[in-house]
């Protein structure tokens, strides 16, 4: 008795404010109240939307209704990042997408935005004198102009001294074959030169200073008369009988072009506003490096 008269003297001296809470349930969140504020029911919505309630509202659903909220979470999320992914997918290809096959046909290294030369009989020719580490030998420059300059021609010799039989156009290498144009008579019945095209200008060098020597042709063909696409697909006919024929755009395009090889020489050969050109040399590598310095 003495022990409960004392616990409840110890009650009573307690304050008011001391009272014990009580513990609230578990699994749900108890709503703030804010007296007098307009935004109560933003208070509301946010203290309904709190992860502890979400949470206990969730567990006092039925096993199936649960099952079914999370595969329908799911398959909504997986059609989103499918929807992104095929969006972003369609984005880069409409970014990076062209006319490739126009793009596969362009001639390489710029061509079409070359510089166009003119023909100067007062010049020995219009080849630069040096394209990057090349020099043009002047001793093997060759220059052919109708009615101004003659047809320059160095004729072969055989044991017995005599000159040798002009060879037939199936012996001709491709650059012989470009500078066989001056020989072109309209006037005679029958022509055995390699292009039955007449000429405007013609001009061929060698070009030293690399591992081999780089020989050079340019040729300007009436555009009134002669069609440059005409010259090509003869040039292109020689450089098949003669060798390969690689790579080539002919009649699509401002420039055609085409690459060729025998078994010792690499060649490239394309046409540009009534001009033809062709380069050859044993190094591939001179090639290209001589193509990509070429002004015209």
């Amino acid at each position: 008795m003495a022990q409960q008269r004392r616990r409840t003297l110890l009650e009573d001296r307690r304050p008011a404010t001391a009272q014990r809470r009580t513990p609230v349930a578990t699994g749900s969140r108890k709503s703030v109240i804010h007296p007098q504020s307009d935004l109560q029911p933003v208070y509301d919505t946010l203290d309904a939307l709190h992860p502890d309630n979400l949470k206990a509202v969730f567990n006092r659903l039925d096993f199936r209704t649960r099952w079914l909220i999370i595969i329908t979470s799911a398959t909504l999320i997986l059609l989103w990042v499918t929807i992104s992914l095929a969006s972003g997918l369609a984005q880069h290809i409409r970014a990076t997408s062209g006319p490739f096959l126009l793009d596969a046909l362009q001639a390489p290294y710029s061509m079409t935005e070359r510089a166009v030369p003119a023909a100067d009989v007062t010049q020995i020719t219009i080849l630069p004198m040096e394209i990057e580490d090349y020099i043009l030998s002047l001793l093997t420059v060759e220059t052919f102009i109708p009615g101004v300059t003659p047809v320059v021609e160095a004729a072969a010799e055989i044991p017995d001294g005599s000159a040798a039989e002009a060879a037939p156009a199936a012996q001709y290498l491709l650059a012989e074959c470009l500078l066989s144009a001056a020989d072109f008579d309209p006037l005679a019945e029958a022509n055995t030169g390699c292009l039955p095209f007449p000429v405007a200008y013609l001009t061929s060098g060698l070009y030293e200073g690399g591992a081999s020597p780089i020989h050079l042709v340019a040729a300007q063909f009436d555009p009134v008369e002669v069609l440059t696409g005409n010259v090509m697909k003869s040039l292109k006919s020689q450089a098949e009988r003669i060798g390969r024929v690689g790579n080539y755009v002919i009649g699509v395009g401002t420039v055609d072009f085409f690459y060729s090889s025998t078994p010792d020489l690499y060649s490239i050969t394309w046409a540009h506003d009534g001009w033809v050109y062709s380069i050859s040399t044993p190094d591939m590598n001179q090639l290209e490096k001589m193509l990509k310095a070429f002004p015209y």
